[in-house]
């Protein structure tokens, strides 16, 4: 897998995003809005978690198309894929889709939704395993998240400041919690309560994404360089801001 940035989409800076009880999922991500209770702080990397956080599938969905292809290469079909199917619901219609059922004028009508997957992924090989993919991941994920109930509230020890856990930044971004955890207790974001691992195609690299941006824990290193790099950045900040945090008291001692 290769996250390296290339052309990023301008993303909104974390101080102008809601997060909390009024936090909402961006356009397009699915019908219902998620509750989120941190923001992962924007690092100078451009990761797509970075970018994708606030939908855990479209996330994962990334992760899967970074297999064997570079992030340039991503990049220039991900976002026409999302146009396509914005929600793992749409992925599993189209990929029931045999064809036949447009309006007959033109070859459009007769294209199955396999095959309209395919044509946007083509350039990144291998693409009709890909398709396939997609839509047995969304299967998965949309079974998982059906047999899961969100909680209505915040989760424990998510009001308030911990003396350890600490929020990073004036950005939104926190990171705390001698456990490892961003924000010092799990966001609950995640819509599922099985392991990641467990759906179709997810391997350790969406795992650890989907660990370190969705559910917010940072208690074992990354094992792809790109989410390596982020994770060295975010431990790095969070001490820097204890540090800050600490000498700001003594001074006002």
């Amino acid at each position: 897998d290769d996250e390296t940035p290339a052309q990023t989409p301008t993303k909104t800076p974390l101080k102008d995003q809601q997060v909390g009880d009024d936090a909402a999922s961006p356009p397009g991500s699915g019908p219902e809005p998620v509750r989120h209770w941190w923001a992962p702080p924007l690092s100078p990397f451009g990761l797509l978690e970075e970018i994708l956080w606030q939908d855990e599938w479209k996330l994962l969905v990334s992760c899967m198309m970074l297999n064997c292809t570079t992030r340039l290469q991503v990049d220039r079909v991900l976002w026409r894929l999302f146009l396509l199917v914005p929600t793992p619901e749409d992925a599993i219609r189209l990929g029931a889709d045999e064809g036949g059922l447009g309006d007959g004028f033109g070859p459009e009508g007769e294209k199955s939704g396999l095959d309209r997957i395919e044509e946007i992924l083509r350039p990144l090989g291998l693409h009709r395993k890909r398709a396939r993919a997609l839509v047995k991941l969304s299967e998965d994920y949309v079974s998982a998240k059906v047999a899961a109930a969100l909680p209505e509230g915040p989760p424990p020890g998510a009001e308030g400041d911990d003396a350890e856990g600490g929020v990073i930044g004036a950005e939104g971004g926190v990171i705390g919690g001698e456990g490892g955890v961003v924000g010092g207790a799990p966001n609950n974001s995640s819509r599922l309560r099985v392991p990641v691992a467990s759906l179709h195609g997810v391997g350790a690299y969406a795992s650890d994404a989907h660990a370190m941006f969705c559910e917010g824990l940072l208690g074992v290193a990354p094992r792809d360089h790109a989410l390596r790099w982020w994770y060295a950045w975010a431990l790095e900040r969070r001490e820097s801001e204890r540090r800050t945090r600490r000498a700001a008291a003594q001074a006002a001692r």
